[in-house]
């Protein structure tokens, strides 16, 4: 009966462990990577919104990658749900939202991903979760679209996972004469031992964490660096040489509006032109000096992107020197 008592606290330090050991994406780089699995989808007209996994069943041991899409003409915005919501019962490893980008059917797609890490043996129901449109312009209308719930299955790992660990469920239990003689003493001794058990978990979890998120971590690329490249990748893309002016305005105003998202931490890509300059006027940041000119860039590559406006070379030009001028001089 003791010894069963044992194992029940053992058992939990060892599902502790299984936790501290599990996977992630930047582990599995070297695997196979399979296509997203689609658990719920909103069409509405021009506009989507889907959530998509990388699995549909894991283990404690596994991360999950969940990942928030959405796709609409240029001529919306949209927002995404607010951080983590509806992702309560799980713990967030990571996130990144990609830069805004134009699919082959001339629309423009959003994603964010969550690296997640479940927490416990069970089936998790992620809720219902909105995604918000908005028509660019002075009044424009707003649609919000909804998905449906879905499940996700969280398993304890396979006996060959507990095989590899090594473990003698029966180390430290005493012969079976000492226990009537010594019952007393050997309620302490396995509360003792339970106790420093779970306590040597809980410490390698943490010493694992730390130490997996030292070596994973790499130093941020700066955001002017990261402009730099997108503005070289547009030059290499010729869209002004296909006269393709409006897919050109399109890019470059996302370079633009994604550095000033990072460099100065406001949320440029999911405000429309009216917005972001209000924002500008309240602003006394390096910003503020900048101001006429990000107004002139904006505006213009508006009316081109949404007035049917046909720019000459002159002003092309002069949109991607002033867009590389800002990033130098406040990088």
């Amino acid at each position: 009966m003791r010894a069963k008592l044992f194992k029940i606290p053992l058992i939990l330090m060892l599902c502790l462990i299984a936790a501290s050991c599990r996977k992630n994406p930047a582990e599995e780089a070297g695997q196979s990577v399979s296509e997203p699995l689609l658990k719920a989808e909103v069409v509405r007209g021009p506009l989507s919104f889907r959530i998509s996994t990388d699995r549909d069943t894991l283990t404690i041991s596994d991360n999950l990658i969940l990942t928030l899409s959405a796709e609409a003409p240029e001529d919306y915005s949209f927002e995404f749900p607010k951080f983590g919501e509806g992702l309560e019962p799980f713990g967030i490893v990571d996130y990144k939202t990609e830069p805004a980008r134009i699919t082959d059917r001339k629309s423009i797609l959003y994603s964010r991903s969550y690296v997640l890490e479940p927490l416990f043996a069970e089936t998790y129901e992620i809720p219902t979760v909105k995604g918000i449109f908005r028509e660019n312009g002075d009044n424009g209308k707003i649609h919000e679209l909804e998905t449906e719930p879905f499940a996700i299955t969280v398993q304890l790992p396979p006996p060959e996972f507990w095989e590899q660990l090594d473990i003698d469920t029966e180390t430290g239990l005493e012969p079976a004469q000492s226990l009537i003689s010594k019952r007393k003493r050997n309620h302490i001794y396995y509360a003792t031992g339970t106790i420093a058990g779970l306590l040597l978990a809980t410490a390698l979890i943490l010493y694992f964490r730390k130490r997996r998120k030292q070596i994973e971590a790499p130093p941020p690329i700066p955001p002017h660096i990261k402009a730099f490249a997108a503005l070289q990748k547009l030059i290499e893309e010729d869209f002004v040489g296909k006269n393709e002016f409006k897919l050109f305005y399109l890019h470059i105003s996302a370079i633009l509006r994604i550095y000033i998202e990072e460099r100065f931490h406001i949320q440029a890509p999911e405000l429309t032109t009216q917005e972001f300059l209000e924002i500008l006027t309240k602003d006394q940041s390096l910003l503020k000096n900048h101001q006429k000119l990000l107004q002139n860039f904006l505006t213009h590559c508006d009316m081109v992107k949404f007035a049917e406006h046909q720019p000459d070379k002159n002003e092309i030009q002069n949109t991607f020197d002033a867009c590389k001028a800002f990033i130098s001089q406040t990088a």
